[in-house]
C-alpha cells in the first residue's frame, strides 16, 4: 500500500482522538506517537565503495584530469572486491565537486600572458558600444544522439577552466611540421626529376655514341673496299 505522508499521519491521529474506530495503520501510528510521526531512517542499499575508496577515486582524477569514468571504474574495485559502474564513479566525483567538462584547447597561459590579456580586455572594455555592435561573435556546437562523440572530457571544479592541468595544450608546432613535410616532398620531387633527366641524357649519349661507332665502321669498310679495288 502507498506510504502515508506526514500530514496524513497527523490527520489520522486527529481522527483517532475524535473517537473514530481504530484501524491497523492508525494503531501503529498511535504506538509511534511518543517517538516521532516522521519516517525513521532506513538502512537502504549499502554503498558499493568505502570512504577511503571514494578518496582514492577523487585523488586519481585529480592527478589525471583526463581519466574517463569508464576507465576508472574498470581499474577500481569496490567493497568486497566487487566491480563498480561508471555511474558510481561519476556520483562520487560529483559529490566532491568534480564535473566532466570539455577542456580548453590552447596554449598554457603564463602569468605574463594573463596580465597582457587583462590589459587588452580593459583597453577595449571602455570602447564605444556602437563599435562593438559591428563585431559578430559566432560559435558552433555539435550534438550526438546515438553514440559518443569521441571528445575528451576533463574532470574539474567550477572556475578551473584555464588551470594548467585542465588544459589540452595546443601550440602552432603543427604548422611547422606541415612546412617541413612540404619542403621534404619538394626536395624529393626535385631529386627524382634530376635523376630522370640524367638518365635521359645518358640514354641519348649512349645512343649517339652507338650511332657514331656504327658510322665509323661503315666508313672504314667502305674505305677498305675502295683500297682493294
Amino acid at each position: 500500500m502507498p506510504r502515508l505522508t506526514e500530514v496524513d499521519r497527523h490527520r489520522a491521529l486527529g481522527l483517532l482522538q475524535a473517537g473514530l474506530p481504530i484501524r491497523t495503520t492508525i494503531f501503529r501510528i498511535r504506538q509511534r506517537l511518543h517517538e516521532t510521526v516522521s519516517d525513521r531512517s532506513r538502512s537502504g542499499r549499502p554503498r558499493s565503495t568505502t570512504q577511503r575508496q571514494d578518496r582514492n577515486l577523487v585523488r586519481n582524477h585529480m592527478n589525471n584530469r583526463f581519466l574517463s569514468a569508464s576507465t576508472s571504474s574498470r581499474q577500481t574495485r569496490g567493497r568486497n572486491n566487487q566491480r563498480i559502474s561508471a555511474n558510481t564513479v561519476r556520483r562520487r566525483l560529483s559529490t566532491s565537486g568534480l564535473r566532466a567538462r570539455r577542456p580548453y584547447i590552447g596554449p598554457i597561459l603564463t602569468q605574463r600572458h594573463r596580465h597582457q590579456r587583462t590589459l587588452w580586455a580593459h583597453k577595449y572594455a571602455a570602447s564605444d558600444r556602437i563599435q562593438c555592435r559591428s563585431v559578430v561573435f559566432s560559435d558552433e556546437s555539435r550534438f550526438c544522439i546515438d553514440h559518443a562523440d569521441g571528445r575528451v572530457r576533463v574532470w574539474r571544479r567550477s572556475g578551473k577552466r584555464y588551470q594548467a592541468d585542465c588544459v589540452r595544450e595546443h601550440t602552432k608546432a603543427a604548422a611547422a611540421v606541415v612546412v617541413i613535410v612540404v619542403v621534404v616532398v619538394v626536395v624529393v620531387v626535385v631529386v627524382v626529376v634530376v635523376v630522370v633527366v640524367i638518365v635521359v641524357v645518358l640514354f641519348v649519349v649512349v645512343a649517339t655514341a652507338q650511332e657514331l661507332i656504327a658510322v665509323f665502321f661503315i666508313s672504314f669498310e667502305m674505305l677498305k673496299n675502295l683500297g682493294l679495288n
